[in-house]
């Protein structure tokens, strides 16, 4: 019996030989690395203004929460119109949010209520858009280069990581944060440009309605949950990730925090641990395009999930700007391969036409649950100090993720797609 050929590293971007695919990843990469630039920016601002930890943690709340109440609406958008229509739109209302945050801070007319107001018009896009996103994977791609095509795709969001906070904060030192907004509202064009480009993912999903009848929005939406109900590997992937949205996720807003009252250093070293947490997810990101395939996805999230919460718990209690980095670096790897593990195992247990609900669900974990950690532990760190709401957040992470994985069985479920050749799927009962 021969063993099979060890994995080449060109392997791990096979999936951009694919014209469609390449031009979404770099549109993205482009977006993201300015909506990275953003997100260093607006929790900079906020604090400098306000000099609140709780403020921060509420402009992150209104970021993100939108996205939370948005996604079951974006997930139908996906499963029932064409999906790059759905991006287009998405991306040209995240244009306009982006585009006026840059205004008011160009002519001087900022606050921190019309930063938070403008922000969270920027959610409002992220949550109707990003199912959409998601689910145009599988048309970009051939079904064998669905995992590679997630993991890049991981890997595009995380470069972006990298390269936005690193570019933030140089232009936050010289030009400031007017400049900066304004690099982000021109990157979305980057993306606009990509979808009117593509030639794949025109056309609607077709939906298993009953008896060829168009089920109503309310009906799919109970079907969409009903189906994922029925599925283990789904609903502990969707539970996995909330709990590190809340718990661990909410150290990215108080970076800034740390920089600042912790480590005693400027904005282009702010900007250098925001970039850490980056590079950390990029490298994660290469080495499990090029091998994943070979790891059962239940061992890459648990052992992944464990390096996570222990750099985060070092981060937490790091007395030096160096280490703080390094730990940063920890945080970014187990981050992205924990998540790409999970989402991976969502794409490859369900049906194409439940895809953008599914999604969904799995979008609604993150965005609903890293405002809402990121609100508590901000109230949390304004009583007990920023370094113990971190570690005693990862903490709690960590007993969760050690009673999953002592669980054979439960863990087990993200594995499940490995059991079948993705048949049709019957469509359960609706939620009553």
């Amino acid at each position: 019996m021969t063993s099979p050929p060890a994995p080449r590293f060109r392997d791990a971007f096979r999936a951009l030989r694919h014209r469609d695919y390449a031009l979404f990843w770099s549109a993205a990469l482009v977006s993201q690395t300015g909506s990275w630039m953003q997100n260093l920016t607006v929790p900079f601002v906020v604090y400098r203004a306000t000099g609140s930890e709780a403020w921060v943690g509420f402009a992150s709340f209104c970021q993100y929460f939108p996205a939370f109440v948005l996604s079951p609406i974006g997930g139908l958008l996906a499963d029932r119109l064409a999906r790059r229509t759905v991006t287009l739109l998405s991306n040209v209302i995240g244009l306009a949010g982006a585009g006026a945050l840059a205004l008011v801070w160009r002519d001087g007319s900022a606050s921190p209520w019309t930063t938070v107001g403008l922000v969270t018009l920027v959610g409002v896009a992220t949550g109707l858009g990003l199912p959409a996103w998601q689910s145009l994977m599988p048309s970009l791609v051939p079904p064998a280069l669905l995992q590679n095509a997630v993991t890049l795709n991981s890997a595009q969001f995380n470069a972006a990581r990298a390269f936005g906070p690193a570019l933030g904060g140089v232009v936050l030192a010289r030009w400031g944060a007017s400049t900066a907004f304004t690099v982000n509202a021109v990157s979305y064009f980057a993306v606009v440009g990509a979808v009117y480009a593509t030639r794949a993912a025109t056309s609607r999903v077709p939906s298993p309605d009953a008896g060829g009848r168009r089920e109503g929005p309310l009906a799919q939406l109970r079907a969409g949950l009903g189906y994922a109900r029925s599925h283990r590997g789904v609903l502990l992937s969707v539970a996995l990730v909330a709990c590190i949205a809340s718990l661990g996720s909410p150290v990215i807003p108080f970076v800034t925090v740390f920089a600042s009252e912790e480590f005693h250093v400027g904005r282009t070293a702010y900007g250098w641990l925001y970039a850490c947490l980056g590079l950390g997810a990029v490298v994660a990101a290469i080495l499990f395009a090029a091998v994943g395939e070979r790891i059962r996805r239940s061992r890459q999230a648990s052992i992944a999930a464990f390096g996570y919460c222990a750099a985060l718990i070092g981060f937490g209690i790091a007395p030096w700007y160096w280490l703080g980095i390094v730990t940063m670096l920890g945080i970014g790897f187990g981050y992205l391969a924990t998540v790409n593990a999970l989402n991976t195992s969502i794409q490859l247990l369900v049906d194409d036409a439940y895809r953008g609900r599914c999604l969904a669900l799995y979008a609604m974990a993150i965005t609903g649950g890293f405002p809402l950690g990121a609100f508590v532990q901000g109230l949390i760190a304004g009583v007990i100090g920023v370094r113990a709401t971190v570690v005693g957040a990862a903490s709690v992470l960590l007993a969760v993720i050690l009673w999953v994985a002592a669980r054979p069985r439960l863990i087990g479920a993200l594995d499940d797609h490995e059991l079948r050749s993705l048949p049709p799927v019957v469509t359960p009962a609706p939620l009553p």
